[in-house]
C-alpha cells in the first residue's frame, strides 16, 4: 500500500474525531491585524483509549504579517503575495516567518503528544527549491491579478490593495525536513509528496470527468474562496467577494486550457522522541 493510499484510508475510516486547541500569546495591534495560516493535523496517538483528532491550528498569530519588511515599491499588485517577479527579499520574509510558526507549532504540538506518540501532517507545498515555481505562485498572482481588475473598476482601492498580503507560503520538502530536525521534538518516519490537480474532480479514477472550462474555474474559486475569504472581507468589506470570485474563476479557467496545474501536497508521518 503506498503511503498516499495509508493517509486515505485514515480520513475516510469510521473515528471519532475532536477539535483541539492550543493556547497561546499573541500580540495584536488595531493597526496592524493578525493573520493567519491553518494545517490540516490529524493526530494518531497509543493508549487504552487511543483517538484520533483532527485540529484546525491557527498560525502566524504575529503582529501584522510581514508588516516589519514590507515597503510600497515591492507590494504593488502582484505583490501582494509570492510572485514570480517578486524581489529576493519578498521570498526570504516568507520563508523566515515560516520558519518561525511552523517550529512554534511543532513545539505546542509535542507538549500535547505522549512520548513515543505519532502524528500524520498534510499540507500544501511545492516540487522544487524555487519558490518561483507555478506551484507555488501561480494561484495566489491569480486572485492578485483579479483584485486589480477590480480595482481598475473602481470596486476597490489600489490602496487597499497595496496594504493587503496573502499569508500563504508553500513550502519545499527540503525545509520542512530541515524545520522538523532543526526544532528537534520529533523523529521522521516517512515523507512524500504527491500532486492533485486543481480541479480535484480531473481525477485519472473518475471515468465521468469531462473539462468544462467554465466549471473548472468555478470549482478551484470555491476551493480557494474558502480559504481566502476571512481575510479578503476583513481587509475589503464582503461586497466585493462575488466580483472577485466570479473574475478569478475566469482566470483560473483560461489557464486551466492551456496548461493542467496540480497542487503539491507533503504528507509525513513523525514521532515524538523518547
Amino acid at each position: 500500500m503506498t503511503f498516499q493510499g495509508m493517509i486515505s484510508i485514515l480520513f475516510s475510516s469510521r473515528c471519532h474525531f475532536s477539535a483541539t486547541s492550543l493556547e497561546k500569546k499573541r500580540e495584536t495591534s488595531m493597526d496592524s491585524p493578525v493573520s493567519y495560516q491553518e494545517y490540516l493535523v490529524l493526530s494518531i496517538t497509543s493508549s487504552s483509549q487511543a483517538r484520533d483528532c483532527i485540529s484546525f491550528i491557527p498560525l502566524a498569530a504575529y503582529t501584522g504579517f510581514l508588516r516589519c519588511q514590507k515597503v510600497y515599491q515591492i507590494t504593488r499588485g502582484t505583490y501582494t503575495c509570492m510572485a514570480k517577479a517578486s524581489p529576493p527579499n519578498v521570498f526570504k520574509a516568507y520563508l523566515e516567518q515560516f520558519q518561525k510558526d511552523f517550529s512554534l507549532f511543532l513545539r505546542l504540538r509535542s507538549e500535547e503528544i505522549i512520548q513515543g506518540g505519532r502524528v500524520v501532517f498534510t499540507f500544501i507545498s511545492r516540487s522544487t527549491d524555487d519558490p518561483r515555481s507555478n506551484d507555488c505562485c501561480l494561484i495566489s498572482e491569480l486572485l492578485a491579478k483579479s483584485l486589480l481588475d477590480l480595482a481598475a473598476k473602481g470596486l476597490v482601492l489600489e490602496a487597499d490593495i497595496d496594504t493587503f498580503n496573502l499569508p500563504f507560503y508553500h513550502p519545499y520538502e527540503g525545509e520542512v525536513r530541515e524545520i522538523i530536525e532543526m526544532e528537534g521534538s520529533f523523529d521522521i518516519n516517512k515523507l512524500e509528496t504527491f500532486a492533485i490537480n486543481w480541479d480535484a474532480n480531473d481525477d485519472i479514477n473518475n471515468n465521468n470527468f469531462v473539462f468544462d472550462k467554465d466549471q473548472c474555474g468555478r470549482n478551484v474559486a470555491n476551493i480557494i474562496r474558502a480559504a481566502a475569504e476571512p481575510m479578503l472581507v476583513s481587509h475589503f468589506g464582503d461586497d466585493i467577494t462575488d466580483d472577485l470570485f466570479k473574475r478569478y474563476a475566469e482566470y483560473v479557467g483560461e489557464h486551466l486550457c492551456v496548461e493542467k496545474t496540480k497542487h503539491i501536497h507533503i504528507v509525513f508521518t513523525m514521532t515524538k522522541k523518547e
